[in-house]
């Protein structure tokens, strides 16, 4: 269970792939279907960017596809609650060093991604969650 996780990743021999899910090119952005039967975990290996994703307290929406620029720079979830004791999404995100903004509820909050550690971040529960690169 704690390896489950959907991975989008550009093989250098077969394309873009996707373990534990389904992609689909969609103008500029990728879809992602996670099927991994978790819906906890993303990971993104993509020649423009590489990052991962888990909801502590939450998982990916079933009904709704994980958007993700093409850039690299914005990754957009629908988030299906599964523990409603705290009026909070926990959100763990590691990726390339930078600053990022990460939208819930109407709530911006920034952070920033130093080295290989994770940032944990704590937002208000709304059903989408919007993250993006600033710089």
């Amino acid at each position: 269970m704690r390896a489950a996780r959907t991975i989008v990743a550009d093989d250098p021999v077969f394309g873009r792939i996707c373990y534990g899910g389904a992609w689909a090119q969609d103008g500029d952005e990728i879809a992602v279907s996670p099927r991994d039967g978790v819906r906890r975990r993303l990971s993104v290996r993509i020649a423009s960017a590489w990052f991962d994703l888990e909801l502590l307290n939450g998982r990916f929406d079933n009904d709704a596809s994980i958007r993700i620029g093409e850039d690299g720079r914005t990754l957009t979830v629908m988030v299906e609650r599964f523990d409603t004791s705290s009026p909070k999404l926990r959100v763990r995100f590691r990726g390339q060093p930078g600053s990022y903004a990460a939208v819930a509820h109407g709530e911006e909050h920034l952070f920033t991604v130093e080295g290989t550690t994770a940032a944990e971040i704590t937002l208000p529960a709304g059903q989408q969650l919007i993250v993006r690169k600033v710089n």
